[in-house]
């Protein structure tokens, strides 16, 4: 089977260890797969693991017809060896990671006979379902596709705006060690990681203002790292930090995201933020053994009270209890994080996920029911387009 795995500037340059994984699956079980990536600018180029080829997403293309038209060209060039699916062009599926890829990726899977995977794994995702299906309804009423979530939250969600296409849940996997590290001890140095997009400054204030008091008043080595994308976006998170005393304490880092082997190493985990989409680097922090603090949401399966510490109030106060209550008790910090470790280990394998992508690439061309939207049936009588 060929498979062209096709993510967006913004997930390429997040989740380029996700998409890795993803493709060494793929590969150990003989899948062909090409890698479909923006032209320029990445801050991750992807590893010559598989064959890549380049999409324009700014400047020379306009249109989605062009951006398909430019990748098929790419695809052709490639000549992968003919598969037994009964596609008629150069690829067999198209799995998209990054919603703004959605609309040329439906061009790409109609001129190339192949079937569509598209991942909707933040809350912008999920309002563009109805968009994606009106245009295939009106443009392309034969394309084959299936619309994927990381889990059941976001699961029941795309199926109450889907009408189309079935929906299937493949959460996330990730590589857990054999158990967790503990929380440090004694006079051991601590190091904390907040990690925020700059969407809600107030809440990185509030939770910077929080933290302070338990940092500074520290006799330990307590270093703070906070990722530059909140304090580019909103200078004032900056300035809160240097009203806090933080300053003596805190290294601003570049794509800290991205940049997972330093996070990985850190002993905590703060998202000021509201998570409103799955991160990976969520599922790696808690596989690691990292002690998270963020607030609630009902958006992530992720985020509950087995894996991380979850705080009902934003308030500064409420941050700074949290954080005091973990470094005075790292005995119960080092009961979540085993807690957390089983769940990853337990709920997000990385073989489960390559298994279920498989599953669900033979199912969209093989007629197997793929479980439809509440209300939503096959259409013109087939189990899947």
């Amino acid at each position: 089977m060929r498979v062209c795995l096709i993510s967006d500037r913004s997930f390429t340059n997040r989740e380029y260890r996700l998409v890795r994984r993803l493709k060494v699956g793929l590969l150990d079980e003989g899948v062909q797969v090409v890698h479909a990536i923006p032209a320029e600018g990445l801050k991750n180029a992807p590893s010559d693991l598989t064959q890549v080829v380049q999409w324009d997403d700014r400047g020379r293309y306009f249109s989605r017809k062009g951006q398909a038209a430019s990748c098929i060209r790419a695809l052709q060039r490639i000549n992968l060896p003919e598969s037994q699916q009964p596609t008629t062009g150069p690829i067999d599926v198209i799995e998209v990671w990054g919603d703004t890829a959605w609309p040329m990726s439906l061009e790409i899977a109609v001129e190339t006979d192949a079937v569509l995977v598209l991942h909707a794994w933040r809350a912008r995702s999920l309002e563009m379902i109805p968009k994606i299906e009106r245009m295939a309804e009106r443009d392309h009423p034969d394309l084959r596709a299936v619309w994927i979530t990381p889990d059941d939250t976001f699961l029941a969600c795309a199926r109450s705006v889907a009408h189309r296409w079935p929906v299937r849940c493949i959460p996330w996997g990730v590589h857990a060690p054999q158990g967790p590290r503990g929380f440090p001890r004694g006079n051991q140095p601590i190091a904390a990681c907040i990690i925020a997009t700059g969407d809600d400054a107030d809440a990185c204030c509030r939770a910077i203002r929080g933290i302070a008091p338990v940092v500074t008043g520290s006799a330990r080595d307590f270093l703070v790292f906070l990722d530059e994308m909140a304090v580019e976006r909103h200078p004032r998170v900056w300035k809160t930090a240097e009203q806090a005393g933080l300053l003596e304490r805190l290294s601003v880092i570049a794509d800290m995201e991205s940049r997972r082997d330093l996070v990985l190493r850190s002993d905590l985990l703060i998202v000021p933020e509201v998570l409103h989409s799955h991160r990976s680097f969520l599922l790696d922090a808690l596989a690691t053994g990292m002690v998270v603090l963020t607030p609630e949401t009902p958006d992530v399966d992720a985020i509950r009270d087995e894996t991380v510490i979850r705080l009902s109030s934003t308030a500064s106060a409420a941050w700074e209890d949290a954080l005091r209550r973990v470094v005075e008790h790292p005995e119960q910090a080092d009961e979540l994080t085993r807690s957390a470790h089983e769940w990853v280990t337990r709920s997000r394998r990385v073989h489960e996920q390559i298994s279920r992508t498989l599953e669900t690439y033979e199912a969209l061309f093989s007629q197997e029911p793929i479980e439809f939207p509440a209300g939503a049936g096959p259409k013109s009588g087939r189990s899947i387009p």
